[in-house]
Parts: structure tokens; sequence; C-alpha cells
């Protein structure tokens, strides 16, 4: 996936993107996996709707499975650490 800031992140992408049956633009920007993106994905597929009060981790666990939820979160840990890492090294 061009345009990544972290490269080998892209195959993890590519899985969060067939999770969803989507494109990874649909789902990433160039910071990877986008919780915003992920959650207008699924207000466009009448899966979120205004007013509902649970989490969009929540709503990934009814929607795909926990195996899916638990993917997005991992991208998330993964990448914070990776952001964390790369301010170190200035």
């Amino acid at each position: 996936m061009k345009g990544l800031y972290f490269q080998e992140d892209a195959a993890h992408v590519s899985k969060v993107a067939a999770i969803f049956g989507c494109a990874t633009c649909m789902i990433a920007d160039e910071c990877g996996v986008s919780p915003v993106r992920i959650e207008q994905l699924m207000q466009r597929r009448g899966q979120i709707r205004e007013g509902d009060e649970r989490s969009l981790l929540e709503k990934i666990e009814e929607f795909y499975g926990k195996s899916a939820a638990k993917t997005v979160i991992s991208y998330g840990i993964n990448f914070l650490k990776m952001t964390n890492k790369s301010k170190e090294k200035k």
C-alpha cells in the first residue's frame, strides 16, 4: 500500500480490509488503519446509527466478530509502539 508511513504494516492493513470486505483506502490513511474511516464505513453500511451508545470496538465485534476487534486493537497498539520508537530515535 503506497503512502503508508510504515510499509511493514501494509500486510496488516490489507488483513483488516479483508475483514471488512473493502479496499484498503476505505479503512486506512497514511498512518494505517483509521478508526474514523472504519466508523464512516460502518455508518454507510447502516451498522452504526446516530445515538448508538456502544463503542466502535463493540460494534466491530457485533458485526465482524471478536477476532476482528482484536486485530484492529492490536494494530493500534503496534502503531503506537512504532511511533514512540521513532520519536525516541530523534
